[in-house]
C-alpha cells in the first residue's frame, strides 16, 4: 500500500468533511460487503479497505491526494477482485485473469529493475508509451507468450490500471515495474487460481532463469516477520578487545548474521557453528562417562556386561562420539549456563509462551520449564535439533511425526524469530567458551 511520511500523526482536534471520491469508493465497497473503515490523519482522510483474499483479508489504503489510484479505478467495479495468498497479486473469477506484480531481486543483494532484466530477452516488444507513461525515458515493453494447445496466455508487462488502483505502492509504480498477467485461465476459487499462478509463474521464471540466466519471480507482500532478542543491550561504553574466536567457526557465524531476510539460511548457519564444535564436547563428555565407569567400584573386568557399555562409549558415529542429537546437548551442556538460559528463555511474557505454550510450528517440541527431572539445556537441544530436522527434512529412525519439510515464505517460517535468536544465543555462547586471550602477535 502506499506509504506516507511517518509525522503523519492521528487527530481529532479537526472534523474535516470527507472527500466525495472516496466516499463513492466506500460505498462501493459497503454495497459489495467490503468492510471499509475511515481514519483522520492531520488534515487528511484515510480509507481502508478490508478486500478478500482466501480465508483472510487485504488491507489497501487510499488516502486523500490518492486522486491518480481513485482515476484507474473510477469504472472498475472492486468487488470483482481478489487478492492471491501473500503475493502482489489480484485475481477476478469473472473475467478469469490474474495479474501478479514480478521481481528480479534475488534473495539477497541489490535489487535491480526487472523492466532491465526483461528488456534483453529476444521477442520483448517496445511500445508507443500511453499518456500516463509518456513522462518515462523508456519506452514500455511486453512480453506475450500464447499456449500453444489451448486458449489462454502469458503476457509480461506494465501494471494494468486496476493492479495500480488497488496494488500501487507509489505514484511512479507503472513506469518500471512489470507484471505477469494470465488470462482465459478458467479460476473459480482463490485455491485453485492461487496454485495455477504459481505452478505457471514457476514454469515460466525456471525456463527463463536456464536458457537466458535471468532471476525473475513473484513478487510478496511485506508480512511482518516476528523477531525479537532473547538478551538486552549493554549500555557500557565500547571497550578494546580481550577475546579471539576460532576462524572457521566465527565465519559460520559471520554468514548467520549477514543472512538477514533468509530465515532457514540464518537457522542453519548458526546451526552449523555449534556443530563445528560437537566432536570436542562429545568426545570430552565420552571420556567423563568412561572415567566414571571405571571408577565404579562395582566394574569388573570379568563382567562382559561392564565391557560392552566400555565398548559403546568409544563407539564413533560419522561425525564424533553418540548420535548428532547426543552431541548437540554435549556442546550446550558444555557452554550454557543454566540459570542464564532459563532468564533469557523467559526475559518476557510473549518469549516465554513462544517456547513453553501451544506451538504454532509443528513437529517442534514445547520447552517445560516446570520439569526439573530434564536439563533446561537437553530441553533445548531438542528443540533446536527437531527445527534443523524440519529445515533439511531429515526424520530420525522411528520418527513419525506428521510435520514434513519447512519451506520458505511458509506461515511457520515467519514464526521462528525467537528460535533463530535462541541457535544465535548457542552460537555466541559456544564462541565464548573456546576463544583465547587476543595477543598481537
Amino acid at each position: 500500500m502506499p506509504e506516507k511520511p511517518a509525522n503523519r500523526n492521528p487527530s481529532k482536534k479537526r472534523r474535516l468533511p470527507r472527500p466525495k471520491r472516496l466516499l463513492a469508493l466506500a460505498k462501493q465497497a459497503e454495497a459489495a460487503q467490503i468492510t471499509a473503515e475511515w481514519d483522520q490523519f492531520e488534515d487528511e482522510w484515510v480509507l481502508k479497505l478490508h478486500l478478500p483474499n482466501g480465508r483472510d483479508k487485504r488491507q489497501v489504503t487510499f488516502w486523500t491526494d490518492d486522486t491518480w489510484r481513485l482515476d484507474y479505478l473510477e469504472q472498475v467495479d472492486i468487488s470483482k477482485y481478489t487478492f492471491l495468498g501473500d503475493y502482489e497479486a489480484i485475481a477476478s473469477y469473472d473475467d478469469d485473469s490474474i495479474e501478479a506484480a514480478v521481481s528480479s531481486q534475488g534473495i539477497a543483494g541489490p535489487s535491480v529493475l526487472v523492466d532491465r532484466v526483461i528488456r534483453r530477452l529476444p521477442g520483448v516488444e517496445e511500445l508507443e508509451p500511453t499518456e500516463r507513461q509518456a513522462s518515462d525515458r523508456v519506452k514500455p515493453l511486453k512480453l506475450a507468450l500464447a499456449s500453444p494447445r489451448a486458449h489462454w496466455n502469458l503476457e509480461l508487462s506494465a501494471p494494468s490500471d486496476v493492479y495500480i488502483g488497488l496494488a500501487g505502492r507509489g505514484a511512479g509504480v507503472a513506469s518500471r515495474q512489470l507484471t505477469l498477467k494470465i488470462n482465459g485461465l478458467p479460476i473459480e476459487r482463490h485455491d485453485q487460481a492461487l496454485r495455477r499462478l504459481e505452478q505457471i509463474s514457476n514454469s515460466l521464471f525456471f525456463d527463463l532463469d536456464v536458457r537466458y540466466d535471468v532471476l525473475v519471480r513473484l513478487q510478496r507482500s511485506n508480512r511482518p516477520f516476528r523477531s525479537g532478542t532473547l538478551r538486552g543491550k549493554t549500555e557500557e561504553p565500547v571497550q578494546f578487545p580481550k577475546s579471539s574466536y576460532p576462524r572457521e567457526p566465527l565465519a559460520l557465524y559471520w554468514y548467520a548474521r549477514s543472512a538477514r531476510g533468509m530465515p532457514l539460511l540464518q537457522y542453519l548457519a548458526y546451526y552449523q557453528t555449534l556443530e563445528y564444535y560437537f566432536p570436542l564436547y562429545a568426545h570430552a563428555e565420552a571420556l567423563q562417562r568412561l572415567r566414571n565407569e571405571l571408577r565404579d567400584p562395582r566394574f569388573s573386568l570379568e563382567n562382559d556386561a561392564h565391557l560392552d557399555r566400555i565398548l559403546s562409549f568409544g563407539a564413533r558415529s560419522k561425525t564424533g562420539f553418540g548420535n548428532e542429537r547426543e552431541q548437540l546437548k554435549a556442546t550446550l551442556a558444555g557452554c550454557l549456563d543454566l540459570g542464564d538460559l532459563e532468564t533469557s528463555l523467559t526475559t518476557t511474557e510473549e518469549v516465554r509462551e513462544h517456547f513453553s505454550g501451544k506451538q504454532r510450528i509443528g513437529g517442534v517440541r514445547q520447552i517445560v520449564f516446570e520439569n526439573r527431572q530434564v536439563d533446561l539445556r537437553d530441553q533445548v537441544a531438542d528443540r533446536i535439533y527437531d527445527l534443523r530436522c524440519r529445515i533439511v527434512h531429515t526424520k530420525e529412525e522411528g520418527d513419525k511425526s506428521p510435520a514434513g519439510l519447512l519451506l520458505p515464505y511458509s506461515s511457520e517460517v515467519n514464526l521462528l524469530g525467537y528460535d533463530i535468536e535462541l541457535v544465535r544465543l548457542a552460537a555466541q555462547k559456544v564462541l565464548i567458551a573456546n576463544s583465547t586471550s587476543l595477543r598481537s602477535s
